[in-house]
């Protein structure tokens, strides 16, 4: 059992990560986003009802309210103590490729999907995760793959919806598959 002092450090160091990386949205607030038109009004409505649940949230239109609303959703569940951690898609490469490269590195996410008994990954603009090496579809695959079997929770944005991921291969079928069955398709 974690003191109240060990559990104030543990989520000041959540915040402090989730504020340097997305800096852009330090003032957003779930409860109190205003909803800008009739579908970010459905979805704010949505993730205020069901805040740990997973959801693929695309659409092409930039400016949309995408990262907003993945970042208020993360921002939620780390105030209620959720573990969680948010990446853009170059952040989350970068994160595997190290764990895969140097034995001795710590990867927050790894750790998280293999042995937390909770965890929401936040997944920010998917679609930019760059060529598709071998490597980097297996690593997305198996990160993918273990959040589905062991059932936590992830939360994704995206330019493009899953059909589009696949057929531009920006990912792979067996990926958008689990993603599709995981998450609840959101289009802004």
């Amino acid at each position: 059992m974690r003191c109240e002092c060990a559990k104030a450090r543990i989520l000041d160091m959540r915040m402090h990560r989730l504020f340097n990386e997305f800096r852009a949205f330090e003032q957003v607030d779930l409860d109190a986003l205003v909803p800008r038109d009739k579908l970010q009004a459905d979805t704010l409505q949505l993730l205020r009802a069901n805040p740990s649940s997973s959801y693929f949230i695309c659409g092409a239109r930039y400016g949309c309210g995408k990262t907003q609303l993945l970042v208020s959703q993360c921002m939620q569940l780390a105030l209620a103590g959720e573990r969680v951690a948010i990446r853009t898609s170059r952040q989350l490469v970068k994160e595997l490729q190290q764990a895969e490269l140097d034995p001795e590195f710590f990867s927050e996410i790894l750790e998280a999907v293999s042995s937390a008994d909770q965890f929401h990954l936040f997944w920010d603009d998917c679609e930019k995760v760059g060529n598709q090496s071998d490597f980097r579809q297996e690593a997305i695959f198996n990160l993918i793959d273990t959040i589905y079997r062991r059932r936590l929770s992830i939360t994704i944005t995206s330019n493009l919806d899953l059909q589009r991921l696949v057929d531009t291969g920006r990912m792979l079928s067996a990926v958008a598959r689990r993603i599709d069955d995981m998450c609840k398709p959101i289009q802004l």
